[in-house]
């Protein structure tokens, strides 16, 4: 009898301790995974699984979205501006008279740091988009504008969320394909039953659309954010090196160890959003902190510290709001990161990034690696 006390206790610890933090990392990665699966998966029953859900989404904001490649849409690579005004900052209703009606900016926040607003445009081409620039600048010219762009290359971990008004202007997908993206980017986690009522398609049209955007990677995952996280401080930062050393890895290896032992019992993770980018700035990471502690021990200033040998230049700011668009805050436990400093740890020399640089530093021809991996991984 003890022991069942014992046990039932224990059962009720983890549902209220660490069952909804387990669920948050798992509708990250991949939210149309139903309740019943959940529940089999952590032990419980699906209706527990269905209760946590609907308080984290009441309760934190999670919603449910699409992570989309937007080149798969026929589009550029986005671009990540940042924005300074050398006067006074606009109110928040002449930034949204100037953004709203440009179906380009996927997202915007404001901010106070290095600079006062961050922007994520995709759709246009690049004439199109220095014509853009052009208009903005003239819109806000009274405020001093200073604008710095940068290509977003690969994600890290983490997604800009797009809007479905860009998803309307491709065309390399069929308006099929339109109606179940739009659907899903709404809500990634609406049942079959609805897109089909909604999209007037067949089960079997709806089945199969999505399963070509998935394999044809256009839909890159089906996912969660929260807009209204346990974290009240909200940091974006840009750095670029000064200059490389040969240890490069190892500061970088260096930095996520110390990130990896963040404490997983929170709704977001530190760090929520990492890319590689070229142009103004290196690389973009969006984090969420709890206070001011760990703001110092694990953001920008450790940043600064890391990579200290190598001069990094480092611009950061806190969000305020966002203007256009969705927070692209959620729970991580950084997978990739992780498979990524155990596979150096244990053999250095076959790790693909060390490897490279390592190669680099020896004077191979790093164009002429990079060139296979691409054709061995197409």
């Amino acid at each position: 009898m003890k022991n069942q006390q014992s046990l039932l206790k224990e059962r009720k610890s983890f549902v209220k301790k660490e069952l909804p933090y387990l669920l948050l990392a798992e509708m990250y990665k991949d939210c149309r995974r139903s309740t019943r699966e959940l529940g089999k998966k952590f032990g419980v029953s699906y209706h527990t699984v269905a209760k946590i859900l609907a308080e984290l989404e009441s309760k934190y904001g999670l919603t449910y979205t699409l992570s989309i490649d937007e080149q798969r849409l026929g589009f550029t690579v986005g671009k990540v501006v940042t924005i300074r005004f050398k006067r006074e900052k606009p109110t928040r209703e002449i930034l949204m008279k100037s953004l709203i009606n440009s179906v380009y900016v996927q997202d915007a926040y404001s901010s106070n740091g290095d600079f006062d607003l961050l922007l994520y445009v995709v759709g246009l081409s690049p004439e199109a988009f220095c014509v853009w620039t052009i208009m903005l600048q003239a819109q806000l010219s009274d405020y001093g504008i200073k604008v710095k762009i940068s290509d977003r290359d690969n994600y890290g971990f983490g997604f800009f969320p797009l809007r479905n008004s860009l998803l309307d202007l491709s065309q390399v997908i069929s308006k099929a394909e339109k109606t179940i993206l739009k659907l899903l980017n709404e809500n990634s986690r609406m049942k079959l039953k609805e897109l089909i009522k909604r999209s007037k398609m067949t089960q079997m049209q709806v089945v199969y659309t999505i399963k070509k955007l998935k394999k044809e990677s256009l839909i890159r995952s089906f996912s969660a954010l929260t807009q209204a996280p346990d974290k009240h401080i909200f940091i974006a930062y840009f750095y670029s090196m000064g200059w490389y050393r040969r240890n490069h890895v190892d500061l970088y290896l260096n930095f996520w160890r110390e990130v990896l032992k963040e404490d997983f019992h929170a709704i977001t993770s530190d760090y929520c959003l990492e890319a590689d980018t070229h142009g103004a700035y290196y690389k973009i990471d969006i984090c969420t902190f709890k206070d001011g502690e760990h703001l110092s021990k694990l953001g920008p200033e450790w940043r600064q510290k890391s990579y200290g040998p190598e001069k990094p230049i480092i611009r950061s700011a806190s969000l305020t709001d966002t203007l256009i668009g969705k927070w692209p805050f959620h729970l991580d436990h950084y997978e990739g990161i992780l498979t990524n400093v155990k596979a150096y740890e244990k053999s250095p020399e076959i790790y693909p990034f060390g490897g490279t640089w390592k190669a680099y530093m020896k004077g191979i021809n790093l164009e002429k690696i990079l060139d296979e991996r691409r054709e061995a991984k197409a």
